[in-house]
């Protein structure tokens, strides 16, 4: 494991541009195999450990809208292709009949929004799941690196998290 993960989470950590993360304490990079001696938990690793957690809890919440949208929209993108398929069979009828130029334009023009909307709606139900699985893994990732540390430490926790309705858009 990097040590610098380690040195995120402590209150000895310094950054500088020219050499990134040093250890406070002794100036330099840090050089320890596994664990710190010296290392300091306090409100930085607190605030990183709430924020991580918060994060993560936050975008598991999502997860019932995510997929009510994305079955929604995945239906509605079904349903347009499905009546396109049915739309098909009028259109091959008007074309081969050849019965006016302009009412032939107009079904051409339908079956192209038709299309369009079909591509669209299911283009919208894959968003909604990519950007759900982006923003929890994201989350994740951040939680599970302090997690490695602290486990390293053999430090436990338990949080507990809960959401009240949003007042005013806070």
């Amino acid at each position: 494991m990097d040590p610098s993960q380690h040195c995120i989470l402590c209150y000895h950590q310094k950054v500088t541009l020219k050499e990134g993360t040093l250890c406070g304490l002794t100036e330099r990079k840090p050089a320890f195999h596994n664990t710190c001696l010296t290392i300091k938990l306090t409100e930085k690793f607190e605030e990183k450990l709430k924020t991580a957690n918060i994060e993560y809890q936050y975008a598991l919440k999502d997860k019932w809208w995510t997929y009510t949208n994305m079955v929604v929209f995945g239906f509605l993108g079904a349903l347009a292709f499905f009546c396109l398929f049915k739309f098909q069979e009028r259109i091959g009828e008007v074309i081969f009949n050849k019965s006016s130029g302009r009412g032939q334009g107009y079904l051409v023009v339908v079956y192209i929004c038709m299309v369009t909307a079909g591509f669209v709606l299911f283009g919208m139900a894959i968003r909604a799941f990519n950007g759900y699985r982006n923003k929890v893994s994201k989350a994740l990732h951040k939680k599970n690196r302090i997690d490695t540390v602290l486990n390293l430490y053999n430090i436990k926790y338990t949080i507990a998290i809960s959401f009240r309705k949003n007042y005013h858009g806070i």
